[in-house]
C-alpha cells in the first residue's frame, strides 16, 4: 500500500510539474518577445527626431545667408550681413538645439571647401561635458572621413545615416565609449551648387543603458548589428569588438538567428540553453533613421522560468510525503491488529462448570471437553433464568 501511495503521488507530482513547466516556457516567450519589441521601439523613437531636424535645417535662413555671404566673399548680398554674423547666429541656434536634447552630442555644418573644413560646430566637449562653440582655430577638416564623400554626392533632400559606431575625437576613439550614429544631408546654393553638408551626431548612450537597466534578474540582452558586432553586451570589452580590434560574431554565438541579421520581423523560441534545458529566446530589429539595422536579443534561460515553480515542488514533495508517512502509520496499525494474539481465559473463569466437568479417563472413551461441557452448562442456566 506504501508504495502504492508513493507511485501515486510521485505521477501525480511529475505530470502537475510538467504541465506547469509548459506553461511558464510558453508564458516566458511570450514576455521576452513583448519586451524586445518595445526595447527596439525605444531604439528607434530615440534616433528619430535627428531625421525631422536634418530635413528642417534645409529651410533655416542663418545657413542660407551663410551659404550666401560665404560666394560672396564674406558678405551676404541679399541683406549686407556677414559671414561671421551668420555663423554665430547658426552657433547660438546649435547651443540651444543641444541644451533642448539631450540625445545630440554635436551639430556642425562642413564647407566644400578647404578640404571639407568645418564651419560651425557646437558639441559637448566642454567642462563636464557642457555645451560649448568650437573656436575658429579648433574647426577641423573632415574629407579624410567616409561621412563626408557619402553625404557630399547625394542629391537635394536625400538624408545620410551612418553605422552605429564609436565617437571619436581628433581622430581618434574616445577612452569614454560614445555610442554614435551620425545623420547628415548636404547643402547647396541657391545655383544648385554643391556647399558642404549638415550633420548631427546623436549619442546613442542614454538609449543603451535604459536597454541595460530593464534586464531582469537571470536574463540577458544584447544588441547587435547586421555586420556581426555586438553593441550591447554584458561582458563589456566584447563590444564594438570590429572598431578595436577584437572582433567576434554574434552569429556564430546564435546560430538558429544568423538569417534573421536585417530581417524587418522578429521572432521568439523556445531553444536548449547552455544547461541543454529548454529555455527562451527572441530577437526583435529596429531601423535606426529609417536605415541602419539592429537587433535586439534576449535569453532567459530554463532556471529562471522555473523558479516560480520551485515552492509548488516543494510544497508537493512535502505533502506527498506525509501522505506516504500517513500510510505507513496506517498500514502498521492495521499490521499489528491482524496479527494480535488470542487472549486465553484468566484464573476464576467457568471455575464452577470446569469443577462440574473433570475430564474423564481415558479409558472410558468419553470426548466431551470440559470446556464445552461448561459452554453447554451455561446455555442451560440461562435458559432457566429465562423461564
Amino acid at each position: 500500500m506504501i508504495a502504492l501511495v508513493a507511485i501515486a503521488v510521485s505521477a501525480v507530482g511529475w505530470l502537475n510539474y510538467r504541465n506547469l513547466e509548459q506553461a511558464l516556457l510558453l508564458r516566458a516567450r511570450d514576455r521576452i518577445e513583448t519586451h524586445t519589441r518595445q526595447l527596439a521601439t525605444d531604439l528607434e523613437y530615440y534616433a528619430a527626431s535627428a531625421i525631422g531636424d536634418v530635413t528642417a535645417s534645409r529651410s533655416a535662413v542663418a545657413l542660407h545667408g551663410l551659404v550666401r555671404a560665404r560666394r560672396s566673399g564674406g558678405i551676404d548680398p541679399v541683406d549686407g550681413v556677414s559671414e561671421k554674423t551668420w555663423r554665430d547666429r547658426l552657433a547660438s541656434r546649435f547651443v540651444a538645439e543641444l541644451e533642448a536634447k539631450p540625445a545630440y552630442a554635436m551639430l556642425r555644418i562642413i564647407g566644400l571647401d578647404d578640404d571639407g573644413r568645418e564651419l560651425v560646430r557646437v558639441d559637448r566637449a566642454g567642462p563636464n561635458d557642457t555645451v560649448r562653440i568650437v573656436p575658429e582655430e579648433g574647426l577641423l577638416t573632415r574629407n579624410s572621413r567616409s561621412y563626408f564623400p557619402e553625404t557630399i554626392r547625394l542629391g537635394p533632400g536625400q538624408i545620410y545615416v551612418s553605422q552605429l559606431d564609436l565617437g571619436r575625437r581628433n581622430g581618434l576613439i574616445e577612452a569614454v565609449h560614445r555610442p554614435t550614429l551620425r545623420i547628415a544631408t548636404p547643402i547647396f546654393a541657391d545655383d544648385g551648387k554643391r556647399f558642404g553638408i549638415f550633420m548631427i551626431n546623436v549619442d546613442m548612450r542614454r538609449a543603451f543603458d535604459r536597454v541595460r537597466s530593464s534586464v531582469l534578474p537571470g536574463e540577458t540582452i544584447y544588441v547587435v548589428n547586421k555586420q556581426g558586432d555586438y553593441l550591447i553586451h554584458p561582458d563589456r570589452s566584447r563590444e564594438f569588438g570590429a572598431l578595436l580590434g577584437k572582433p567576434n560574431d554574434w552569429k556564430a554565438d546564435f546560430p538558429h538567428l544568423a538569417s534573421q541579421a536585417g530581417a524587418t520581423q522578429g521572432s521568439a523560441d523556445i531553444v536548449l540553453d547552455q544547461a541543454a534545458k529548454p529555455g527562451g529566446i527572441a530577437l526583435a530589429p529596429a531601423v535606426l533613421a529609417g536605415v541602419e539595422w539592429v537587433g535586439v536579443i534576449e535569453t532567459v534561460p530554463n532556471a529562471v522560468i522555473m523558479a516560480p515553480a520551485a515552492s509548488i515542488r516543494n510544497t508537493s514533495l512535502l505533502v506527498g510525503g506525509i501522505a506516504v508517512l500517513c500510510a505507513a502509520v496506517l498500514a502498521l496499525l492495521i499490521a499489528r491488529s491482524l496479527t494480535r494474539p488470542i487472549v486465553r481465559p484468566g484464573p476464576g473463569r467457568f471455575p464452577r462448570c470446569l469443577a462440574l466437568f473433570r475430564p474423564a479417563a481415558p479409558d472410558s472413551g468419553s470426548h466431551l471437553s470440559s470446556r464445552s461441557a461448561c459452554r453447554a452448562t451455561s446455555r442451560i442456566r440461562a435458559n432457566g433464568r429465562d423461564e
